[in-house]
């Protein structure tokens, strides 16, 4: 059975996992299924380490720290000791 619609909607929208509508013939994939990961949950992960380094810096007084102290710097956003 053949199903025709009169219109047809295209809408981007970020996805999980992707489905089959077979009555219509038609698949839906993800961008996790299509490239290896999802677009959107890059933005998050992007999303969460921004936040935590905003918080760690909020958290710091930095008047606490005097001319010659020792600073370890550490995250993956950068490599220093």
């Amino acid at each position: 059975m053949l199903l025709t619609f009169p219109v047809l909607t295209f809408l981007h929208l970020p996805i999980t996992r992707g489905f089959v509508f077979p009555a219509a013939q038609l698949v839906v994939l993800s961008d996790a299924e299509l490239f290896g990961r999802s677009s959107s949950l890059r933005q998050r992960r992007r999303a969460q380490r921004r936040e935590r380094l905003m918080a760690t810096r909020a958290a710091i007084d930095f008047t606490e720290f005097e001319p010659g102290d020792y600073v370890v710097h550490s995250g993956s956003w950068h490599r220093a000791i």
